[in-house]
Protein backbone atom coordinates (compact mmCIF):
# COMPACT_ATOMS: atom_id res chain seq x y z
CA UNK A 1 0.00 0.00 0.00
CA UNK A 2 0.99 3.45 -1.03
CA UNK A 3 0.36 6.65 1.13
CA UNK A 4 0.51 10.02 -0.78
CA UNK A 5 1.23 12.92 0.92
CA UNK A 6 -1.32 16.00 -0.61
CA UNK A 7 -0.78 19.88 0.03
CA UNK A 8 -3.87 20.74 0.61
CA UNK A 9 -4.70 24.30 -0.79
CA UNK A 10 -6.04 26.78 1.16
CA UNK A 11 -8.77 29.65 0.19
CA UNK A 12 -7.56 32.00 2.91
CA UNK A 13 -4.27 33.32 4.05
CA UNK A 14 -2.79 34.88 7.31
CA UNK A 15 -1.68 38.49 6.80
CA UNK A 16 -1.17 41.36 9.56
CA UNK A 17 0.63 38.69 11.90
CA UNK A 18 1.58 40.33 15.51
CA UNK A 19 2.98 39.80 18.95
CA UNK A 20 2.54 42.16 21.60
CA UNK A 21 0.83 44.23 18.83
CA UNK A 22 4.06 44.65 17.44
CA UNK A 23 4.42 43.49 13.51
CA UNK A 24 8.51 42.29 14.30
CA UNK A 25 8.94 41.89 17.70
CA UNK A 26 12.59 41.58 19.23
CA UNK A 27 12.79 39.90 22.49
CA UNK A 28 9.23 39.77 24.37
CA UNK A 29 9.54 39.01 27.83
CA UNK A 30 6.31 37.63 28.51
CA UNK A 31 5.33 34.18 29.34
CA UNK A 32 1.96 33.90 27.52
CA UNK A 33 2.32 36.70 24.76
CA UNK A 34 -0.90 38.11 22.63
CA UNK A 35 -0.84 36.98 19.31
CA UNK A 36 -2.83 38.09 16.16
CA UNK A 37 -3.54 37.93 12.50
CA UNK A 38 -6.05 38.45 10.32
CA UNK A 39 -7.93 36.19 7.93
CA UNK A 40 -7.91 37.34 3.64
CA UNK A 41 -9.91 35.26 1.08
CA UNK A 42 -8.02 34.04 -2.23
CA UNK A 43 -11.57 34.76 -3.82
CA UNK A 44 -12.82 38.15 -2.91
CA UNK A 45 -16.15 36.85 -4.03
CA UNK A 46 -16.24 33.94 -1.16
CA UNK A 47 -18.14 33.99 1.92
CA UNK A 48 -18.90 31.96 4.90
CA UNK A 49 -15.32 30.88 5.54
CA UNK A 50 -14.13 30.68 9.22
CA UNK A 51 -10.95 29.72 10.73
CA UNK A 52 -11.53 26.67 12.34
CA UNK A 53 -8.07 26.31 14.13
CA UNK A 54 -4.08 27.02 14.32
CA UNK A 55 -1.03 25.90 14.94
CA UNK A 56 2.10 27.79 15.90
CA UNK A 57 5.44 27.05 14.65
CA UNK A 58 8.69 29.88 15.77
CA UNK A 59 12.07 29.19 14.44
CA UNK A 60 15.31 31.33 13.33
CA UNK A 61 14.36 31.05 9.69
CA UNK A 62 12.06 29.09 7.30
CA UNK A 63 14.67 26.84 6.40
CA UNK A 64 15.28 25.44 9.86
CA UNK A 65 13.22 23.16 11.73
CA UNK A 66 10.84 24.96 14.08
CA UNK A 67 11.71 25.40 17.27
CA UNK A 68 9.21 24.84 20.34
CA UNK A 69 9.85 26.35 24.37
Amino acid sequence: MHAFLLKAQSSIYTQNLRCEYLVHPNGIDELSPGLGWTLTTVDPHTFGQKQTAYRIISGYRLSERYINW
